[in-house]
C-alpha cells in the first residue's frame, strides 16, 4: 500500500519494546508511523538507530495530530503506571484516536483469547486458550501464559516468562525475563517479579519477589 495512504500512527515510548513495535508495524504493513514520541525513558537516542522522526515531549503528539492524518497510537512505555497516566491524557484530550494492538505475525494466539486496548504482543509469545488481558499489557518475545489466565491492565510480562494456567496478574504488575508461576497463582496489584523467579505461592500486592522458590524482599 502507498504509505500516503496508510493511516498515520505515532508510538509513544523509547526503548527495546519500542523496537518490537517498529518491527510489527513494518511487517503487517498497515500504518504510516509518522514518528516516535520519547517520555523522559533512559534510551540514549543515539544508540537506538531508527529512520522515523524522534520527538521529546508528549506535547508534539498534538502538533502531528494538527497537521493531519494521524489515527492512531501505541503507548510502549515500559513503566505500567506511565502508560496509564500517558493514555488517560490522550483520551481526554484526542478521544477519537485509536490505540490499537500490535501484535507479532510470529505470535500464537488462541482462538478464544481476549486482548484489551493497546496491547503489544512480541515474537513468539504464546497465548493459550480463555486467557484474557487487560488494557495497554505488554506480552515480550518468546513469553507464554497458560490457559485461563486473567492478566490485569498495564501489566508487562517480559522474554521467556512462562505462566501456568489459571494464573491471575493484578494491575501494574511486571514480571521480569525468564519467570516462571505455577498454576492457580495469584500476584496482587503493582508487584514486581525479579529475573529467573520460580513462584509457588500466592503473591501480595505491592511486593517484590525474587528466588527460587520465590521470597519477598521489598514491599511498598
Amino acid at each position: 500500500m502507498n504509505e500516503d495512504l496508510k493511516p498515520g500512527i505515532v508510538i509513544i515510548g523509547l526503548n527495546r519494546v519500542t523496537k518490537t513495535v517498529i518491527d510489527i508495524l513494518e511487517l503487517i504493513n498497515k500504518y504510516h508511523i509518522t514518528g516516535i514520541i520519547n517520555v523522559n525513558e533512559t534510551t540514549n537516542l543515539r544508540t537506538f538507530n531508527t529512520k522515523y522522526p524522534v520527538f521529546d515531549s508528549l506535547d508534539d503528539l498534538w502538533v502531528l495530530e494538527k497537521k493531519g492524518g494521524i489515527k492512531h497510537v501505541i503507548i510502549s512505555v515500559l513503566d505500567g503506571h506511565q502508560r496509564k497516566d500517558i493514555s488517560e491524557r490522550i483520551e481526554k484530550l484526542s478521544p477519537w484516536l485509536t490505540f490499537i494492538n500490535a501484535v507479532h505475525p510470529a505470535a500464537v494466539l488462541a482462538k478464544h483469547s481476549v486482548l484489551g486496548k493497546g496491547a503489544i504482543i512480541g515474537a513468539r509469545a504464546v497465548l493459550n486458550s480463555d486467557c484474557q488481558l487487560g488494557d495497554f499489557c505488554i506480552v515480550q518475545d518468546k513469553a507464554s501464559i497458560g490457559h485461563d489466565c486473567h492478566i490485569g491492565s498495564f501489566v508487562t510480562i517480559k522474554t521467556n516468562a512462562t505462566l501456568g494456567g489459571q494464573v491471575a496478574v493484578g494491575n501494574y504488575s511486571t514480571i521480569q525475563s525468564g519467570v516462571n508461576i505455577i498454576n492457580n497463582i495469584v500476584l496482587g496489584t503493582n508487584c514486581f517479579i525479579k529475573e529467573n523467579t520460580l513462584v509457588l505461592k500466592n503473591i501480595p500486592e505491592d511486593s517484590m519477589a525474587e528466588g527460587i522458590p520465590a521470597k519477598i524482599i521489598k514491599r511498598e
